[in-house]
């Protein structure tokens, strides 16, 4: 007795090679985008600092301006490594199914864990501690007439002989965060290439 087969072939070729050129013609792109990178307590005037500006000089230093590094970047990256890895193998299985739409889905994701992560560092990173005028000069840079209650307390502790560096832990000063503005410009986009 014979029996008989069927078999069937589907060419999903023209799907692959689609989603191989979705896949490849996008970029995720973290940091400081243009449209954030104005700050609102300089006036935009020419020759002042932005965000993106002060993103690069806070994450490599500026020793002309005595500026130590405080990295963020790369550290904020680097602590969802593992997390970004599996979204841009599920992007690049996406791309082999020849699905774009899961493409951009997992680009999307990828981009939202590594500029959360970024902020993160921010606010947690163990920086470099600030040069006591920094500190003094904090509130002027939010423009407010006086300083904040850790500022006060860092200065009276200062004032009664305790290091500048401890009395900043203590006070619970934090270098890169004093208006939010950076830490709030952290942003991502996918965009094609």
């Amino acid at each position: 007795m014979s029996s008989a087969s069927v078999k069937l072939k589907v060419d999903n070729l023209r799907r692959f090679v689609q989603g191989i050129n979705a896949l490849t013609r996008k970029d995720v792109l973290v940091g400081v985008p243009e449209d954030k990178a104005n700050r609102d307590d300089d006036g935009n005037h020419v020759g002042e600092a932005n965000n993106a500006m002060l993103a690069y000089i806070h994450d490599n230093g500026s020793p002309a301006a005595n500026i130590p590094a405080r990295p963020f970047m790369r550290p904020g990256i680097k602590a969802v490594s593992d997390k970004l890895e599996t979204r841009l193998k599920s992007a690049a299985n996406a791309a082999l199914d020849g699905d774009t739409g899961k493409i951009e889905t997992q680009l999307e994701a990828a981009g939202l864990i590594a500029q959360t992560s970024i902020k993160k560092a921010i606010g947690d990173g163990d920086f470099a501690p600030l040069a006591p005028s920094t500190i003094a000069a904090r509130a002027r840079g939010r423009q407010t007439k006086s300083q904040r209650e850790s500022e006060q307390e860092y200065a009276s502790m200062v004032g009664k002989g305790v290091p500048a560096e401890l009395a900043q832990a203590v006070a619970g000063i934090k270098p890169l965060v004093n208006t939010g503005q950076l830490r709030n410009s952290i942003s991502y986009v996918v965009r094609g290439k």
